[in-house]
């Protein structure tokens, strides 16, 4: 999930509605379907339609994780409030979904993994000096004239650093 700081939310809020304008109205309504989706999956996520957010005496919580904890929730709610009413989504309305999503379960299905054959490992026996002797990536001699070059160019820097006495790692 992406978070927001409140100057991205505001480049990302005129961002749409520039694009607005060259885009189909189908295009418009799938893409604010996918917003609004990942909204309400960061609403679930963060807790953001709980009713302890509205309680503003945090005192007891001074300088706590706890307190910037909240903090940061009030921040990321109020973010999604003023993105759901860009999106046109009365806040109820966005509760509600909320809820609705959070009590939906998923449910993975289940995934064996295998180890490799034991041939596994022989399967790419000389495959690298199969890949050089056939210019591998498609450079062909361009490629062999900048190995050549690098090789050069890391001989240079060898030399002048043997001649500066620093032989480590040579």
């Amino acid at each position: 999930m992406a978070s927001y700081t409140q100057h991205s939310f505001r480049a990302t809020a005129s961002r749409f509605e520039n694009y607005t304008h060259s885009k189909s109205q189908q295009d418009i309504a799938i893409e604010k379907n996918i917003q609004y989706r990942q909204l309400v999956s960061r609403a679930v996520t963060q807790r953001l339609h709980s009713p302890s957010l509205d309680d503003v005496s945090t005192s007891s919580l001074q300088n706590t994780l706890e307190a910037w904890e909240m903090e940061e929730r009030k921040k990321s709610r109020h973010k999604a409030t003023m993105e759901a009413r860009i999106l046109g989504i009365a806040w109820e309305q966005f509760v509600e979904d909320v809820q609705r999503a959070s009590q939906e379960v998923h449910v993975l299905t289940p995934t064996r993994y295998e180890a490799p054959p034991r041939e596994f490992e022989k399967a790419n026996h000389g495959a690298s000096k199969t890949n050089k002797s056939l210019g591998y990536g498609q450079g062909g001699k361009e490629s062999v004239v900048w190995e050549g070059r690098h090789g050069a160019i890391v001989d240079v820097l060898r030399m002048f650093g043997w001649a500066r006495g620093v032989r480590e790692g040579w």
